[in-house]
C-alpha cells in the first residue's frame, strides 16, 4: 500500500512539474500576436525591398527583439491552436492589425509617389526655365 501511495504522489508531482515546464515555454498572448504580425509582414515582403538582408535574418531579429526562441513561439502557437475558438478570435485581432499596417504602408507609398512626382515636375520646370 505504501508503494502505491509513493507511486501516486510521484506521478502527480511529475505531472505538475511537466505542466510547469511546459507553461514556462508559453509566451504572453500580446507578444505572440505582435510577433505573428511581424512574421506575416516579413513573409509578404518583396525581395527587392530586402536588398542585402534575408527574410531569415529579419525573422531572427524578431526573435531577438522579443527575447523569444523559435521553440517558444512554435510551442505557444501549437498551444493556442489547441483551443480553436480562442485562436480564431486571436486571428481576427491579428487580421485587423495587418489591415491597419497595410493601410499605413499604402498611405506612405501614395505620399512617396506624390513627393516623387512633385520633385520630377519641379526638375522639369527648372529645365524649361533655362
Amino acid at each position: 500500500m505504501r508503494l502505491f501511495w509513493f507511486f501516486m504522489i510521484s506521478t502527480l508531482l511529475l505531472a505538475v512539474s511537466c505542466t510547469d515546464s511546459e507553461k514556462a515555454l508559453l509566451i504572453e498572448d500580446q507578444i505572440y500576436q505582435d510577433m505573428f504580425v511581424e512574421f506575416a509582414i516579413i513573409n509578404h515582403m518583396d525581395e527587392i525591398l530586402l536588398k542585402d538582408t534575408t527574410k531569415e535574418e529579419l525573422v531572427n531579429n524578431v526573435y531577438d527583439h522579443y527575447g523569444v526562441t523559435e521553440e517558444q513561439f512554435r510551442y505557444t502557437h501549437d498551444y493556442f491552436e489547441s483551443d480553436i475558438s480562442e485562436q480564431l478570435l486571436r486571428m481576427e485581432k491579428i487580421l485587423i492589425r495587418l489591415r491597419e499596417e497595410r493601410e499605413l504602408i499604402n498611405e506612405a507609398a501614395q505620399k512617396y509617389e506624390i513627393e516623387q512626382k512633385a520633385a520630377a515636375d519641379s526638375l522639369h520646370q527648372r529645365i524649361l526655365n533655362r
